[in-house]
């Protein structure tokens, strides 16, 4: 189970082509218009769709390639590593919401914002056709090893399934919770409100939270890392819908400044909950299968 060095480089590597093609070289195409804006669809043409589309294809190949043998588990990171370069890089909800103050222009944003962590997962999907694209080419040319070919096992119904996908958002919304704290007040209405967290705690708190996610699926019901990955686009849509209600919002305008929520769930952009909640996914996932390893070998 354990990694040799040079490995451990090729799989930085493939995190690293993430990084500069779809972080650096593919900024221009999500970049925000004003200062401290955010990064989202709705600012990308689309032409930029596109080509953020093949680059996360190409990166996907490439991390395949640099992590090979090992390039269908680790190349899948790639592309969420350059999604998590967009996530730092641009404003919070608080810094949109201070320059579009009023009540329709929030319920606007949150309304669109809700839907758009699946485009995000979109995007991570067209890595992993990147990945599976190399894992072909391979075989075909007889050179993929077998070990490369193994999937994570799958086991149990579709109860066991819905049940492990249900528990997964559950932790990672429990956590978060936790996690991404700032300043918070009493409130009459809702009871407390919180302030807008720092764009570290966020990450810190959805990386974390979706690991635990990652960790417990793998370990309760033994399932992959993609039942928390699609929990990251689904609890950003329950978030904003629970917690952006017109009333919510409205009372919010009206007595707290632009940087206090309701919840800290809807202080994170749907691109931070997918890359980051993605990377989290999969660092639970392989921490506990290398737990069950040391559990069986060591105890």
């Amino acid at each position: 189970m354990e990694l040799t060095w040079p490995m451990r480089l090729r799989i930085a590597a493939s995190v690293a082509v993430g990084v500069i093609l779809i972080g650096i070289l593919g900024w221009p195409f999500a970049a925000p218009a004003e200062p401290y804006g955010i990064v989202s669809l709705k600012n990308i043409s689309p032409v930029g769709i596109i080509a953020v589309g093949a680059l996360s294809v190409l990166a996907g190949l490439l991390g395949f390639s640099l992590s090979w043998p090992y390039g269908r588990a680790m190349g899948i990171l790639s592309v969420p590593s350059g999604l998590a370069v967009w996530s730092i890089r641009g404003g919070s909800v608080a810094n949109f919401i201070q320059v579009n103050g009023t009540v329709e222009q929030r319920l606007e944003l949150f309304s669109y914002l809700k839907w758009e962590g699946f485009f995000w997962l979109a995007i991570v999907c067209a890595g992993f056709a990147g990945v599976l694209l190399g894992s072909r080419l391979t075989s075909k040319n007889g050179r993929q090893k077998r070990n490369d070919k193994k999937k994570p096992k799958q086991e149990g119904t579709y109860v066991n399934t819905s049940i492990a996908f249900i528990c997964s958002i559950l932790i990672s919304a429990f956590l978060i919770m936790i996690l991404a704290q700032d300043v918070k007040a009493f409130d009459n209405k809702l009871g407390k409100v919180v302030a807008q967290p720092t764009v570290g705690q966020i990450a810190f708190a959805v990386f974390v939270s979706f690991g635990a996610a990652g960790f417990a699926v793998k370990k309760f019901f033994n399932l992959s890392y993609i039942i928390p990955i699609f929990g990251t686009g689904t609890l950003t849509l329950f978030s904003f819908t629970f917690y952006a209600k017109g009333d919510i919002i409205r009372h919010l305008t009206l007595n707290w400044p632009a940087s206090f929520f309701p919840n800290s769930l809807i202080t994170i952009l749907p691109l931070q909950m997918v890359s980051l909640g993605t990377l989290g996914s999969i660092w639970g996932y392989w921490l506990a299968v290398r737990y069950n390893y040391w559990r069986k070998h060591k105890i």
